[in-house]
């Protein structure tokens, strides 16, 4: 891919803008009050999110107005969770529109969020059901596939009534895939978010290539498939140019755009750091047996502080006279 085609979200910065603001300020409802449903624009404004990010603004341009596939770059906190979120119910309210509330939850699922770990999956899951929560017919479902004991009634759940959204790690995913239980039939959104993590571990990088597979190699770009839309996103991705190269060979992305936010800085420019000094002379931490005396020492005692008071032993009651003794009472003395 041409290196023009690359957004920079940095560029699209207003001079002096340090606040992760675009465009002077201009809210989601300003910026893509046409495009987004009004439904998730109310619910991102009831969260607290009025302002998009940078790479949210750049990534929902590409994705929903260019309607182009994406890598989105972008380091940790700027965001980058809602760059593929906000583009992702709206694509899907866009292909159901139209439909009634039935029509629309017998669409199967349209939504899949890989993640490389179960823990993330869950993550990402929790701020998917947030933001569907605001959907007005309550026709957006979403489910995080685990491989506890609530597995068997999640496969059952697929078949009988599908959810819209379903998120998950690589090898959860394409087992369900292989089974039948999980279909691409009426896929329209396909997110792999930290896809370099997902590509470190062999297994989990095996697991997403059949994934993608199954999922993407199908796609001639004519037809249903042609709104589909696919997005990778990460924090580093290393050698992108090569990485595009090899996404669109084997048609995993269709003609994407790289979108990224200043991928030299590593930590976020809103996160604050401290630090604690700690005195060179400072006595050093006691060992255990020093720890074990002092806390057998008795407490010094302290102005105010009532003296403390252990019971008295009881004493032993005095034999009498003739009784045997304990050893005699035992059998283990000689008569």
């Amino acid at each position: 891919m041409p290196e023009s085609q690359a957004l920079h979200a940095a560029d699209a910065r207003s001079a002096g803008d340090d606040d992760g603001e675009q465009d002077g300020g201009d809210t989601f409802r300003e910026r893509f009050g046409e495009a987004i449903p009004s439904w998730l624009l109310d619910r991102l404004e009831a969260s607290g999110f009025v302002v998009p990010t940078p790479v949210q603004a750049e990534a929902i341009s590409a994705i929903v107005l260019d309607e182009r596939d994406a890598l989105v770059q972008a380091y940790t906190g700027s965001g980058k969770t809602l760059s593929f979120l906000i583009p992702l119910f709206t694509v899907l309210e866009q292909s159901m529109r139209g439909m009634d509330k039935k029509k629309r939850r017998l669409a199967g699922v349209q939504a899949v969020v890989v993640a490389p770990t179960r823990e993330l999956a869950m993550q990402l899951a929790k701020v998917a059901r947030k933001l569907a929560a605001g959907c007005p017919d309550a026709t957006l479902d979403v489910m995080a596939i685990s491989s506890d004991a609530r597995s068997k009634r999640q496969r059952i759940w697929l078949k009988a009534d599908p959810p819209q959204v379903v998120v998950g790690d690589p090898e959860s995913l394409l087992k369900l895939s292989e089974a039948g239980t999980l279909r691409a039939g009426s896929l329209r959104f396909l997110v792999v978010d930290e896809v370099d993590a997902c590509l470190i571990e062999p297994r989990t990088k095996q697991a997403l290539n059949r994934l993608l597979s199954r999922f993407l190699t199908s796609r001639k770009g004519t037809g249903d498939v042609e709104a589909r839309r696919t997005v990778f996103a990460s924090a580093t991705v290393k050698i992108h140019q090569h990485f595009l190269q090899v996404c669109e060979k084997n048609k995993w992305l269709l003609d994407p755009v790289h979108v990224y936010v200043d991928p030299e800085i590593k930590v976020p420019p809103s996160l604050a750091h401290g630090f604690l000094p700690c005195p060179p002379d400072a006595p050093p931490r006691p060992g255990p047996a020093a720890a074990a005396a002092a806390a057998a020492a008795p407490m010094p005692a302290v102005p105010g502080m009532l003296p403390e008071v252990r019971p008295a032993r009881p004493a032993r009651p005095a034999r009498p006279a003739g009784a045997p003794g304990r050893e005699a009472a035992r059998g283990r003395v000689e008569m």
